[in-house]
């Protein structure tokens, strides 16, 4: 006699409910059903179980964005507005990147010198093809503006060289891309990280150079395996932009 194969109670050859329990019964043809595939996890479905280092790390920046608008409508920009503006990026950055120390300290190691040689390079090509850029752009090429332009170089390096390139490159090649290559394709998460970099430049003239750029970091830091080569890129890169831009 064929029992439940829940409670033990007797059942009819027939039947697909246990009258004693209530139980449905697996049939023959349950036996050969193949199970159903779970639907596999999309980028958008990831964000809110993975892609937590990265929100948070774009929620600071764009606070520390809204806040340095603020500063440099306070106190403008020469000064106490730039070195806290600063400041306030540094500290966000930091505090952002803090729990992810232990993902990015492998990324800390200094590269190999035929990377330095790279980033120094295209450091160099870089404001090149902006300079091109800019003159296809209408309207006046644009110099430093006059708050800037009296400001000691020693603090224009610092300002829009040093920290861009060491708090941004920890934002955007450390956390962001990390976050995202566990999330995406390399290939998918290097073109977010890089249209990510360039829309907070809140320069919409400028996002497709801006993008480029991101673009040759992301590279730097993806074949190097280091955030040391695209750091010194970012800051050379700003640095040759400067002595540019200090000659208009």
């Amino acid at each position: 006699m064929r029992r439940c194969s829940y409670c033990g109670g007797p059942l009819a050859d027939s039947a697909r409910f246990c009258p004693a329990c209530g139980q449905e019964l697996p049939g023959y043809a349950d036996a050969f059903r193949r199970p159903a595939r779970p639907r596999p996890l999309g980028f958008l479905d990831r964000v809110p179980i993975q892609g937590g280092p990265a929100v948070r790390m774009l929620g600071a920046i764009g606070a520390v964005l809204v806040a340095s608008t603020g500063l440099w409508t306070a106190f403008g920009r020469a000064g106490f507005g730039l070195l806290a503006a600063d400041l306030l990026l540094a500290l966000g950055v930091g505090l952002s990147a803090w729990p992810e120390r232990e993902r990015l300290r492998p990324l800390l190691r200094p590269p190999r010198v035929g990377w330095l040689v790279a980033a120094l390079a295209g450091a160099a090509v870089l404001p090149l093809l902006g300079g091109i850029w800019v003159e296809l752009l209408p309207g006046e090429a644009p110099g430093l503006e006059p708050p800037l332009a009296g400001l000691p170089p020693s603090l224009l390096a610092f300002s829009l060289c040093l920290i861009p390139g060491v708090c941004e490159e920890i934002a955007f090649r450390g956390v962001v891309l990390q976050t995202l290559l566990g999330m995406a394709r390399p290939a998918t998460a290097h073109l977010i990280t890089a249209g990510l970099f360039a829309a907070v430049h809140l320069q919409p003239a400028m996002f497709p150079y801006h993008f480029l750029v991101g673009l040759f970091l992301g590279w730097l830091r993806i074949r190097s395996r280091s955030l040391g080569a695209p750091m010194l890129a970012h800051a050379g890169h700003n640095a040759i932009v400067l002595l540019l831009l200090s000659g208009r």
